[in-house]
């Protein structure tokens, strides 16, 4: 985690390219919420370059890194870490990002591949905006 370099070389999970752009297509406001990891001391970075490398320069002013996601509004925060902490009382509702180490969460809604976000999407969005 702490390697230079780690975060701008890793691959894109397998539809999520797709899916960002299907959703903005659809004119949902689409961000970037990501967490920096303290001990990298090209983290940050790493993170704008693979944004622009793999989603477009455009999306770099659409990149929010928080050490606290419960400070960023939204409707919907897709996340694979299993708890979502903070100073705040989240706006958004977590939306899990299936992957192996948090298989054993059954308390949150999950999706398990990124062809499947108008199902798994949509339904929160319409619960938090009801």
């Amino acid at each position: 985690m702490n390697t230079p370099g780690l975060f701008a070389s890793l691959r894109p999970v397998e539809g999520a390219v797709e899916a960002l752009h299907e959703m903005a297509g659809e004119d949902l406001n689409v961000l970037i919420v990501t967490t920096p990891t303290f001990g990298n001391p090209t983290c940050v970075q790493d993170k704008y370059e693979w944004v622009a490398r793999h989603l477009g320069r455009e999306r770099v002013n659409r990149t929010i890194i928080a050490y606290d996601k419960t400070a960023v509004s939204g409707a919907v925060l897709i996340d694979d870490k299993p708890r979502i902490t903070g100073s705040m009382e989240p706006s958004w509702r977590h939306l899990l990002f299936s992957r192996p180490y948090n298989r054993y969460v059954e308390s949150v809604p999950r999706i398990e591949k990124w062809e499947d976000w108008r199902g798994s999407v949509l339904p929160l969005m319409e619960a938090v905006n009801a």
